[in-house]
């Protein structure tokens, strides 16, 4: 994973807060963040400047919107947990979008 990515999902982890957040909102959260992404860089492609609200197109872009909390590190099980469903909802979020791709 190159260095801006793992970036990412740490400023999409500590940004918005997902450790503090209650574990059953965390999927709910991230899939927002993720779609709020993938608009405002569908936004800024159409239009040639990053969104009002969500930035570039980047989850980098859209979590320094928020407040940056200290990274606790992986010696932080709740951390680590945050990091498993970030990675994990971008994958799901990529497959059904190549599952829909294909069926059109």
């Amino acid at each position: 994973m190159s260095h801006a990515a793992c970036h990412a999902w740490r400023c999409c982890i500590c940004g918005t807060g997902f450790v503090d957040l209650c574990r059953p909102l965390r999927p709910q959260m991230c899939r927002r963040m993720i779609e709020h992404s993938h608009a405002a860089h569908r936004f800024f492609k159409r239009f040639g400047r990053a969104h009002p609200l969500w930035g570039d197109g980047s989850l980098m872009a859209l979590a320094h919107r928020h407040q940056m909390r200290p990274e606790p590190g992986f010696a932080n099980s709740e951390y680590c947990t945050c990091v498993e469903l970030v990675l994990s909802e971008l994958v799901t979020w990529r497959s059904e979008r190549q599952i829909s791709r294909a069926r059109n």
